[in-house]
């Protein structure tokens, strides 16, 4: 036997050896995806699905193993050509379904108002949308589903889809969970843009509405700009962060102080310059503008001082 046939036998071998391994991998993804769609089927279409098959096409097209829950639609609404995407491998094909006709058992306004004792409150679009499409809630369609099926483990609350946007095109029928949603959220924004350094207040700021997730150190009030600086230049229409801003000292090296001296119920106010830094509560020192002599005094507000 020459050098090549025997190399040519090596390789056969090792290919029939990973062979049934690989098929049965494959076997195990199609199954699984095959039930994911059988869930969908029940939450989505309100049939209780049988003898659910897909045309896969050939071998040749191999079903990943999808991290997140597979995402079914019927792109032609023909109940028929089914599209299946795994979005976190950006991985997607549309196929034949063929399955034993059953019809769709929507919720009667009378269910509607018990969905969810006994199982679990879904929504599904009545309306296709396109990305970036307001969802109302005339849009919607409620679905009691079993709460112990993965697929709708994960659906959102009605609370949660009030005045939220679609983050991709969304076929009729879709069953909306996390990833199909850019839920809306409140937080502070700049109305011009703000250079480094420059003061933050409510005459330059203003509540907005974003969508998707909002960084864990978002700025919902007004109330937290207290003494803040901007670290670098603010553009209009960005959620304002903790880590964009910095906040200033009640009183600054440097700042003029008022110098306030009680006597009873008389109070006398004059002015000094500050030699330190701090805060409402700490002891700094102080220079008097007229004499120049340097006291010490306690810090009562901004820019307000009174000697210990």
């Amino acid at each position: 036997m020459t050098r090549t046939s025997c190399l040519c036998l090596i390789l056969s071998l090792l290919c029939l050896a990973g062979g049934p391994r690989a098929l049965a991998a494959e076997g195990d993804l199609r199954a699984e995806m095959l039930a994911q769609l059988q869930v969908w089927l029940e939450a989505s279409q309100g049939e209780q699905p049988s003898g659910v098959s897909l045309d896969l096409l050939d071998r040749r097209i191999r079903v990943p193993a999808c991290e997140t829950p597979y995402v079914f639609s019927f792109p032609f609404n023909d109940g028929r050509t089914l599209r299946v995407e795994c979005p976190a491998l950006n991985w997607s094909i549309v196929t034949r379904m063929n399955r034993d006709e059953a019809p769709a058992v929507p919720l009667d306004a009378a269910r509607r108002e018990t969905a969810g004792v006994g199982g679990q409150q879904a929504y599904q679009l009545k309306v296709a949308k396109q990305a970036g499409d307001l969802i109302a809630e005339a849009d919607l369609q409620v679905l009691e589903v079993d709460p112990t099926r993965v697929s709708v483990a994960r659906a959102l609350s009605l609370a949660q889809l009030r005045g939220a946007k679609v983050a991709r095109d969304l076929a009729v029928g879709t069953v909306l969970q996390p990833a199909d949603v850019l839920q809306a959220g409140m937080a502070l924004t700049v109305t011009t843009l703000v250079p480094r350094g420059a003061a933050l207040s409510e005459a330059n700021t203003r509540t907005a509405t974003f969508y998707g997730p909002l960084p864990a150190d978002v700025i919902t009030s007004v109330q937290s700009l207290r003494r803040a600086v901007a670290t670098g230049p603010l553009q209009p229409g960005q959620p304002l962060r903790l880590s964009a801003i910095r906040s200033l000292a009640d009183v600054v090296r440097g700042d003029e102080v008022v110098v306030a001296v009680r006597r009873g119920p008389v109070s006398i106010e004059s002015y000094a310059v500050a030699e330190e830094e701090g805060m409402t509560g700490d002891q700094i020192s102080v220079r008097s503008g007229e004499s120049g002599e340097r006291f010490n005094v306690i810090i009562t507000g901004v820019r307000r001082v009174e000697p210990l």
